[in-house]
């Protein structure tokens, strides 16, 4: 079966495809950014012997499940960027309150259990420790 061999446009990676001749001029995808502006460029090389028997097929299937698994890495860091992650806020019974130390004071004075306070003043108190004087 053919290699063809692709140029992308957008981030000037060369790449190889394996595909039958009838399929020579489908889009094809950028292995690196997921453009399908890429396109085919003269090859040295056009033929690679595909099927269970060949070392090749090993080797190609390797690197293509490395670039997807580095691709779904690079979305996954994104996506952790983009969305704003859960914070606790210092609060009994919907109540807000400044810092936890306040929280378990009202929750004291509610009558209410306290002991899973004092997880959440320690760590308060180490998150102020570890910023730069001028952002207290």
């Amino acid at each position: 079966m053919p290699v063809y061999e692709w140029k992308c446009n957008n981030c000037e990676l060369i790449f190889e495809t394996v595909r039958t001749i009838a399929r020579r001029n489908d889009p094809v995808e950028c292995p690196e950014c997921g453009s399908e502006e890429a396109e085919r460029v003269m090859s040295e090389f056009g033929f690679v012997l595909v099927g269970d028997d060949f070392p090749s097929k090993n080797y190609r299937v390797g690197k293509q499940m490395l670039r997807r698994r580095a691709k779904v890495g690079r979305r996954a860091d994104e996506k952790k960027k983009e969305e704003p992650g859960m914070k606790l806020v210092p609060n009994v019974d919907g109540e807000r309150v400044d810092t936890w130390s306040e929280a378990k004071r009202l929750a004291s004075d509610k009558g209410k259990k306290i002991e899973g306070y004092d997880k959440m003043i320690r760590k308060e108190k180490d998150q102020k420790k570890s910023l730069p004087a001028n952002s207290h």
